[in-house]
């Protein structure tokens, strides 16, 4: 009997120390983060942004009477490190592309392809922070640069043009985003998705990891 009571004693003090030690990818050093993301077409701010902010497609390259665009939709890469249990600080790089096709009584007048990298600084505070699950919001701020390849076609479908530019500084805007409501489910390894408003997707789901 005094054996199984010091055997039960035994365990109890184990486990009440066990529970004192942080699971495993909650460790304090572990205060490092990358992620991916992606929003889908038509839930992505960039968009929104360059046609109305930027007008970069807008303007109809030809008096064409048909217009129709294709958008890639948002692709986030980034890293954050983590500032305490509230705060982080990271970097990311959002991509998005946009194909125009102009036609005429169905005969094809231009195509233009313009590609958009964002490098931004984002900030994030965490209402909740628990080991499977955090809520957070945050803002983003950085730079727009554009590529864009232009082909133009005469009346019997043959190319008249095809130029293909390099990376330049959009210098007429700074691209931001305010992350309204972030949720993170997992610890090491885990699902997020983000609702906000600005140059980013308005909507998108990642999956991100600690190391």
């Amino acid at each position: 009997m005094k054996n199984l009571l010091a055997f039960a004693f035994l365990l109890l003090a184990y486990l009440s120390s066990a529970q004192n030690i942080p699971p495993r990818g909650d460790s304090p050093m572990q205060k490092n983060e990358w992620f991916v993301s992606y929003g889908p077409p038509g839930y992505s701010g960039t968009e929104a942004g360059i046609a109305f902010t930027y007008g970069r497609t807008d303007d109809k390259e030809r008096s064409s009477e048909k217009e129709e665009r294709t958008y890639f939709g948002t692709l986030h890469v980034g890293y954050q490190r983590l500032l305490g249990k509230r705060f982080s600080l990271g970097l990311e790089i959002q991509y998005n592309r946009v194909v125009i096709n102009g036609s005429t009584n169905a005969v094809q007048d231009y195509f233009r392809r313009t590609e958009f990298l964002l490098p931004q600084l984002r900030l994030d505070y965490r209402y909740i922070y628990r080991p499977k699950f955090q809520l957070y919001s945050g803002a983003a701020v950085g730079l727009m640069f554009s590529k864009a390849r232009k082909i133009e076609y005469n009346v019997s479908g043959g190319v008249l043009a095809d130029e293909t530019g390099s990376w330049k500084f959009n210098d007429d805007g700074i691209p931001f985003h305010i992350n309204l409501m972030g949720f993170r489910f997992g610890r090491k390894t885990a699902f997020f998705t983000e609702l906000g408003i600005g140059f980013n997707s308005l909507i998108r789901v990642g999956v991100a990891s600690r190391f």
